[in-house]
């Protein structure tokens, strides 16, 4: 696995884990008590977390893995 792809996961899973908590927390009951809404909201930050990684994808002055940051090394 290269190093931008490490760094791209590491992005997500922290996200994921932060988007993860804070459903948990709004929805305000326990995992065994969640209605398929419930579930259906925390599925959201699957998707929700992808977010931030596309922000620094999509960032030419970021280096871990922005745009063009192969060339940016390379200089």
């Amino acid at each position: 696995m290269s190093n931008k792809t490490k760094q791209a996961l590491a992005t997500y899973l922290r996200a994921f884990a932060a988007c993860a908590v804070a459903g948990a927390m709004v929805i305000g009951k326990s995992p065994l008590e969640y209605t398929s809404t419930d579930v259906l909201a925390l599925a959201n930050t699957v998707w929700i977390s992808f977010l931030p990684v596309l922000a620094r994808a999509f960032n030419s002055k970021d280096a871990a893995y922005g745009v063009g940051s192969s060339t940016a090394a390379k200089k």
